[in-house]
């Protein structure tokens, strides 16, 4: 699995490092985690991949999977504009 994270040539002087420090800090405040329903993929068959859940601004609920044959992984656009919290700077599957 790959990650990836694209951000404005604007913003040059934020280090990887740092974008990486702020995504990381604002990511438990989109809810991520509370209504995790997956896990790791055991080989037992039961998910495809590895599963997670999260949960949105208007307590509608995420589940992403990532599916572990595949060679692309999510992708994460960060915008130093906008809250570490919001959302927009949390990404999606690519696949």
């Amino acid at each position: 699995m790959t990650v990836s994270i694209t951000y404005s040539s604007a913003f040059g002087d934020i280090s990887i490092k740092d974008v990486l420090s702020v995504w990381s800090t604002g990511f438990k405040t989109a809810g991520h985690g509370t209504g995790n329903t997956g896990g790791f993929n055991t080989g037992d068959g039961k998910y495809d991949g590895e599963q997670y859940a999260t949960s949105g601004a208007n307590n509608s609920e995420y589940a992403y999977i990532a599916g572990s044959d595949t060679d692309n992984g999510l992708h994460y656009v960060y915008n130093p504009l906008v809250s570490p919290g919001d959302n927009m700077n949390h990404g999606g599957g690519k696949n």
